[in-house]
């Protein structure tokens, strides 16, 4: 079952995978320009976008297909402190 995984990550101390690759393959697939922040919906549906098509030509017999899951909407609060 192919899946993205993250291969190249934004500088620390804010950490963010900007490059993401095809568990079966290596191929990468590039979010764009990254500020360190969470990356955009947009940014998201284009890299699983992408990565649909790639697994339609090159995997074609591997399914499902595991893609990135959808940015939060609101930023998660740490209620332990």
């Amino acid at each position: 079952m192919p899946r993205l995984v993250p291969y190249v990550w934004t500088p620390a101390p804010r950490a963010v995978p900007y490059v993401w690759s095809c568990s079966e393959c290596e191929a990468a697939f590039d979010m764009g320009p990254m500020r360190g922040a969470p990356p955009s919906q947009k940014q998201v549906d284009e890299v699983n976008r992408q990565f649909d098509a790639h697994c339609r030509q090159v995997h074609p017999l591997l399914s499902p297909v595991v893609r990135l899951g959808d940015v939060p909407r609101e930023p998660i609060l740490d209620n332990d402190k």
